[in-house]
């Protein structure tokens, strides 16, 4: 009898084997991707799902943009007749802030910015370079180019697309 318990638990133990199957894993049959690569596919997928939600939003709303080497979009709807902003030129700079779902995380905001500080945002500042004193735009900046992974801490939550609509005195 305890030989055929032990023949039966052989069989289970085998047939239990066969059945499992791991995952495709893509390069060499060995090797599973590293944390760097799943973390670098990671952010490939965030960048391109933002992309394809951003490039909806401008069609939909038919702007004519500028796009900046990080992505950022700039929609000139009002061209400014002062001089071009210049890296560590400080200017004052009239903003609100919403999200792709046109909710208003700030508004009324006014601050003294020296352009090339990265702020408030690294997307917004980009933005600013390609403006003259007096523009108006739309600016529209991907998560990585705007507090990214974390937020603000206070209303913008992380990985949010952020739409500017800023004023350059």
């Amino acid at each position: 009898m305890r030989h055929e318990i032990l023949y039966i638990l052989a069989v289970m133990s085998v047939l239990a084997a066969g059945c499992h199957n791991d995952p495709p894993v893509i390069g060499a049959p060995d090797e599973k991707p590293s944390i760097t690569e799943n973390m670098a596919n990671a952010n490939r997928y965030i960048v391109e799902s933002e992309e394809t939600q951003i490039n909806a939003y401008v069609e939909r709303r038919q702007w004519k943009v500028s796009q900046t080497q990080t992505g950022v979009r700039i929609n000139e709807y009002q061209p400014g007749e002062g001089k071009k902003l210049d890296w560590e030129e400080t200017a004052v700079v009239e903003y609100s802030v919403s999200d792709l779902s046109g909710r208003t995380i700030y508004t009324g905001m006014c601050d003294t910015l020296t352009i090339g500080r990265r702020q408030p945002t690294a997307g917004l500042d980009a933005a600013l370079l390609q403006l003259h004193h007096g523009s108006k735009a739309y600016v529209i900046v991907p998560s990585n180019e705007a507090y990214g992974m974390v937020g603000d801490g206070d209303r913008i939550t992380n990985r949010k697309i952020l739409i500017y609509d800023v004023r350059v005195k």
